[in-house]
C-alpha cells in the first residue's frame, strides 16, 4: 500500500515506500500539436510561447494568469490560490513552456487550470523530449507532481539490491 504520510512529513521516503507507491496511470507528454488543434475536454499537451502575464492578488486571493500562443492559436493557464509571487516571477515574456493539462473553455477561449509546466530553451523537437512517458500518481499534500516523481524515480535504483521474494513454482 503507498504511503503519502511519508512523503508528506519528511520529504523523503523510505526505499520500500517510493517503490510500493505505484501511478495511477501514464501519459504521452510529447507535444501533442499546434494550439489551433486543442479541443475542449481533452488532456493535452502543447508548446507556446508566453504572450501576456497577469498576476493578482485581492483580499488575500492571488491568482495568475498567462496567455501563450504558438502562431496558430493561444491558450490561456490560471492558477488559483498561487503561495506566493515567486510563482509570477518565475516566467517572463518571450519565454517558451510546454503545458500539460486538461483543456477547457473559459468565455470563449481555451485554458488550462492548473497545468504542468516545463521550461523550454526555444522550440523543441519531439525527438528531444525526455519526458515523453509521465507516471501520474495520487495527489500528495505539499507536494508538486514533479516532486513526487522525483522521490519515486530516487527510490528505484535501490531495488537491485533487494532479494527476490516471489517462490519458484
Amino acid at each position: 500500500p503507498p504511503c503519502p504520510q511519508g512523503f508528506r512529513k519528511k520529504r523523503s521516503v523510505h526505499v520500500v515506500c517510493g517503490i510500493r507507491f505505484l501511478p495511477r496511470r501514464y501519459e504521452d507528454r510529447r507535444a501533442s500539436g499546434s494550439l489551433s488543434d486543442l479541443k475542449e475536454g481533452v488532456h493535452a499537451t502543447v508548446e507556446g510561447e508566453i504572450l501576456t502575464k497577469s498576476f493578482r492578488a485581492f483580499r488575500g486571493k492571488r491568482t495568475l494568469d498567462i496567455a501563450i500562443g504558438d502562431g496558430a492559436g493561444t491558450l490561456m493557464l490560471k492558477w488559483f490560490r498561487v503561495p506566493s509571487k515567486a510563482l509570477a516571477d518565475r516566467y517572463q515574456r518571450k519565454m517558451w513552456l510546454r503545458v500539460s493539462g486538461k483543456v477547457g473553455r473559459y468565455r470563449g477561449k481555451f485554458q488550462m487550470v492548473h497545468p504542468e509546466v516545463t521550461l523550454l530553451e526555444g522550440r523543441s523537437d519531439v525527438e528531444k523530449i525526455d519526458d515523453a512517458l509521465v507516471p501520474v500518481y495520487l495527489d500528495v499534500d505539499g507536494m508538486t507532481p514533479n516532486q513526487v516523481r522525483s522521490v519515486v524515480r530516487r527510490a528505484l535504483p535501490a531495488v537491485s539490491h533487494f532479494k527476490e521474494t516471489i517462490p519458484y513454482w
